[in-house]
């Protein structure tokens, strides 16, 4: 029986799942750090838990995605587990399985988020998925990326939101407040990206509450 270990970037991630998940903090390094971590603990199955930027224009948010691969910026192509895939979509028959880009800076405009789709094919892209990835892939443990979309295609995130999540996943709401308070032009996205967020939230703590913290891994 696989021993699976959840990694999530951002403590509001985590804590869907609660003791099930470890946050290793947003970006490929920590993600790649904490990976390695688990698989030196024992963990022979990694999944990469959170949300996710939409690519394809059809998602929504709130909408759950089942990695049938990772595509890294440089273009290596990391498949998940076929068996673990199939498993899960029997689980969650709600979920949309295909392609999740994984990059190494936030993804934040609507013309990137078309031209990443249309290069890649990508439905959906983070920060930490390729790279979690890449360290299963390296010590041949299985891995499976389960992501919901927060912010979709048309969804533009302001530069500055990055600033006010901190290295162990926390984010500093009240910093975004004022920040959000001092620029009337990002109220709108702001207010919308909110939204969004409870949305996909929602949608996780469901996956979880209908999975289980080995999320179907037989």
């Amino acid at each position: 029986m696989p021993n699976p270990l959840v990694i999530a970037a951002m403590k509001s991630e985590a804590d869907c799942l609660g003791a099930a998940a470890i946050c290793c903090g947003i970006g490929p390094v920590r993600a790649q750090t904490a990976a390695e971590q688990a698989i030196s603990g024992g963990a022979t199955a990694l999944i990469s838990f959170g949300t996710a930027g939409g690519l394809d224009p059809s998602l929504r948010a709130g909408t759950v995605v089942l990695s049938q691969a990772v595509i890294a910026a440089d273009g290596q192509r990391f498949e998940a587990s076929v068996k673990w895939l199939n498993e899960l979509a029997v689980f969650l028959p709600f979920a949309i399985c295909g392609i999740i880009s994984g990059q190494d800076k936030v993804v934040a405009t609507v013309t990137d988020k078309k031209r990443l789709f249309e290069a890649t094919g990508a439905i959906a892209v983070d920060m930490e998925s390729h790279a979690i990835a890449a360290a299963a892939t390296a010590a041949g443990v299985s891995f499976m990326a389960i992501r919901v979309i927060t912010d979709t295609q048309a969804r533009r995130l302001p530069g500055w939101l990055s600033d006010y999540i901190g290295r162990d996943g926390t984010v500093d709401n009240t910093g975004i407040a004022l920040q959000t308070l001092l620029r009337p032009l990002d109220w709108g996205a702001m207010f919308g990206l909110a939204l969004d967020s409870r949305k996909a939230h929602r949608a996780l703590r469901r996956v979880a509450a209908i999975a289980g913290p080995g999320f179907g891994l037989g």
